[in-house]
Formats: C-alpha cells, structure tokens, sequence
C-alpha cells in the first residue's frame, strides 16, 4: 500500500488549522499558533495533533496551547492537566467526601449533624465544595513547593509523569494554579457520561 506522505502531512495541518480556527482562543493567539504549527515540520504537527485529540478525548477542551508546549517545550501538560482533573474531581465529590468523614470520624456524629442543620442541602454542598477546593489549593502548592523543610530535612519531592508499565522519562509535573488551565477548561458533562 501506498501512503502518500505530503499529502498526510498536508492533511495533518489542515486538520490543526481547523482546530485552532475553531478555538476559543484571542485572535492573536489563533495567529501565534497558526503560524507556529505552520513552521514545524510533519513528525511534530503530528504529535499535536495526536496529543490534542488525546486531550480532547479525556475532556480538556480548548487544549491547542497545552499539546504545544507538551511538544515544543517538552513539558508534560496532558500530566499536568490529567492530576488537575483528578484533584477536581475530589473537590466535585462532596458526597464521596462525606462518606469518608462518616468512616473516619465516627465519634463526631453529633457534629456533623449540627452542621448540617445550619445549611440546606445545596448550601452545605456549595459550602463544602468550597472548603475542599481550598484544601486542595493548599495541596497544589505543597506539590509544587516541595518539602518547607527540605534544608534541614535534606530531603525533596516533585511528581514525574510515568508511563502505565511504571517507567519515566524526569519530567516533572507542577504549576496547576497557573493562569492557563482552569477548572473550566475540563469537560466535566463528559466525566459524568462515561
């Protein structure tokens, strides 16, 4: 069989320009990316493309930016964005929270009880969810900070994306409380569905 490769290349750019055409990004972010993708050659426009339909598929919409930095500059955004997701997912369960508080604070019944005679059943949800997305945020920046103690401690940390057979490659994933990437940019009616 026969592929023609100029023309899959040219497909491939197409397909991106489409992409980002479609976007919701600024008219000069769209003109950045058209004409960065434009200079690349067909193994990287490749892999964008590939990693944003990759992206798009686990539910992170708008994601045009974070394939190519993933691909330019190496850093491992579908990571960054996939512990984001998990951690949000945490934030979105408050019932899978209260379950936990049940388990592990038996003798405090009473308290959770008072708590929520407080609130309707909404606002105990939206009260905790903010709570939670606060615990988390605390959470990120322990993550991407590291150990306080680490001169003392001698002792550090940071997450590295790994592949499913365990193996690494030293990337590290930080920086989810960046600008770029926020809760919003996940498609959370996907989530639900699959």
């Amino acid at each position: 069989m026969y592929v023609d490769f100029q023309e899959v290349t040219v497909n491939t750019f197409e397909q991106l320009k489409k992409i980002i055409e479609d976007s919701n990004l600024s008219d000069n972010a769209k003109e950045f990316y058209l004409s960065g993708i434009a200079n690349l050659d067909a193994k990287k426009q490749k892999a964008i493309l590939d990693l944003v339909i990759k992206m798009d598929k686990a539910g992170f919409r708008n994601n045009i930016p974070a394939a190519y930095s993933e691909v330019i500059e190496n850093i491992p955004q579908f990571a960054r964005m996939s512990v984001f997701k998990e951690m949000q997912k945490i934030v979105r369960d408050i019932e899978g929270n209260l379950e936990l508080a049940d388990d592990f604070y038996e003798d405090d019944k009473e308290l959770l009880d008072k708590f929520n005679a407080c609130f309707t059943d909404e606002e105990a949800e939206r009260f905790l969810q903010i709570y939670t997305k606060a615990v988390i945020s605390k959470f990120y920046s322990f993550l991407d900070e590291g150990n306080p103690r680490a001169e003392e401690d001698d002792l550090n940390w940071v997450l590295l994306e790994t592949k499913a057979d365990g193996s690494h490659n030293d990337r590290v994933i930080e920086g989810f409380l960046e600008d770029d990437f926020n809760e919003d940019d996940y498609d959370w009616e996907a989530e639900d569905e699959s």
